[in-house]
């Protein structure tokens, strides 16, 4: 480590220590439920007849950036499914049903240094909540399967806010639940549509993530704003 990412990581690190407020978004970023999410469309699609065939890389571009390209995206894939189906939310929620049983039969697996960050991060003295677009049956059957998550005691789900990420509705109403007049508060993301909503409330951003577009990367440098490919960068 040369001493100007010396200088960078003493940098993140103090700002931890001085942070009063914590904001984790879930997926992807402290648990790998892509991969899981991924699959569970398939099988939903599967389930009705189609196959589909996209590669993990062209789901993962469509979902960081928004769920209403994947709606749009297995749509114009597969026309007949949308003439069969035109309401989203029956497919959606089809597939949520088959993200529980994927979990529930396989299991699920913590990021890469999340269970260290989750032990070393000052997190039994400061606030922390976890923000995220999934519902409460899918972090509820989450934290069944990874006990440590219940280590971050407040919990934003998707049916507590009206508009998704890259809306900023979620991380407000979190600041409004459980921040303070004052606080230092640091949100961590991993995807470009979660980036985008921490920057529309006003939150300083870390991201985490090994798989970042160049556009993401150009916006990050831009912004100047931190961004590393696991917790294990920001651990000492």
């Amino acid at each position: 480590m040369n001493l100007c990412q010396r200088a960078i990581l003493e940098n993140i690190v103090q700002k931890i220590q001085e942070c009063d407020l914590f904001l984790f978004d879930l997926d992807g970023l402290l648990v790998d439920t892509e991969p899981v999410h991924y699959q569970a469309y398939q099988k939903m699609c599967l389930a009705r007849g189609f196959s589909l065939t996209w590669d993990y890389a062209a789901y993962c571009d469509l979902a960081h950036k928004g769920s209403d390209l994947l709606e749009k995206g297995v749509y114009e894939t597969f026309p007949d499914l949308k003439a069969q189906e035109p309401n989203w939310r029956v497919l959606h929620q089809e597939k949520q049903m088959a993200f529980l049983e994927i979990v529930a039969d396989e299991g699920v697996s913590l990021m890469p240094g999340v269970e260290q960050m989750l032990q070393k991060f000052p997190l039994q003295s400061k606030r922390s909540c976890v923000v995220t677009h999934s519902s409460s049956q899918l972090t509820q059957a989450l934290c069944r399967k990874l006990p440590i998550l219940q280590t971050i005691p407040y919990w934003v789900t998707r049916e507590q806010y009206s508009s998704a990420k890259p809306h900023p509705d979620a991380y407000l109403l979190a600041m409004r639940l459980y921040g303070k007049e004052g606080d230092k508060i640091l949100g961590f993301e991993d995807s470009f549509r979660g980036y985008l909503a921490l920057q529309a409330a006003g939150i300083p951003s870390v991201v985490i993530s090994s798989i970042l577009s160049s556009e993401f990367l150009k916006e990050l440098d831009q912004k100047q704003v931190s961004y590393y490919s696991s917790f294990q960068d920001i651990i000492i």
